[in-house]
């Protein structure tokens, strides 16, 4: 056995080791124990009526709110807070923990990707890294079609049609600019239909970037892949 002290009295006890474990306290019997916890209580006030009650320190520090009884609980879970709407501005009621740590609220869905659709493009979006220069100009499905069309839907430099396109590689057929993008000064110039000419993957891919060109009609239609030879100006690529 092993002496200690009671936590409340004082009083000199007798205890097993193994009753002896760390943060545990030790009493002479209930009388000291009830006593002590009594007195280990701290004045609160009631966080939704307001009234003052004792409450053990213990269970306010574990706790964030304080409530009289079970009916002031439930009572506070059922409140709500009035907020606005960030992009209608209409009134809504919410609970207070759904309000707690957000910046803006929302009626519903159609109201937050209206917010979002305009607060979160480009730069305005957290996520943003800089974008794709995917924008190829007004009307470009428009124009696209046009140069496809006149190019019988077969790829200027081999001939591979289009159907032939989409069973090898999955896509239709890309529509070139034979003078970059970048290099016109304007999105008419860029997307006439003499800047325009209708290539498949591997072309656009070897020939053009290597900076073989090849006028449509002038080699023949081959499904073998034939590396256009010469080099011609990216006028002599206009069509009529």
């Amino acid at each position: 056995m092993v002496e200690v002290d009671c936590d409340y009295c004082g009083a000199t006890l007798e205890r097993y080791p193994y009753q002896l474990e760390p943060g545990r306290s030790n009493y002479c019997d209930y009388d000291c124990k009830y006593a002590d916890e009594r007195e280990e209580r701290v004045t609160v006030e009631c966080d939704h009526c307001g009234e003052t009650f004792e409450r053990r320190v213990g269970r306010v520090e574990k706790t964030t709110n304080n409530y009289c009884d079970l009916e002031c609980k439930h009572a506070a879970l059922r409140d709500r807070v009035e907020v606005e709407c960030a992009t209608c501005g209409a009134t809504l009621e919410r609970l207070p923990s759904t309000v707690r740590g957000t910046k803006r609220q929302f009626c519903d869905i159609d109201c937050k990707a209206e917010w979002q659709e305009e607060h979160y493009l480009q730069d305005g979006s957290p996520n943003w890294v800089g974008g794709a220069d995917t924008y190829m100009g007004p009307r470009w499905d428009e124009h696209r079609e046009t140069a496809l069309e006149r190019d019988n839907h077969e790829c200027a430099v081999c001939g591979l049609s289009n159907g032939a396109h989409q069973t090898l590689y999955g896509s239709e057929l890309a529509v070139h600019h034979v003078t970059p993008r970048d290099e016109c000064d304007s999105w008419q110039e860029a997307n006439a239909q003499g800047n325009l000419m209708a290539v498949c993957l591997v072309c656009h891919c070897r020939v053009f970037d290597s900076g073989y060109y090849t006028p449509g009609g002038v080699s023949p239609a081959t499904t073998t892949r034939e590396r256009p030879r010469g080099r011609v100006s990216a006028s002599a690529l206009e069509h009529d």
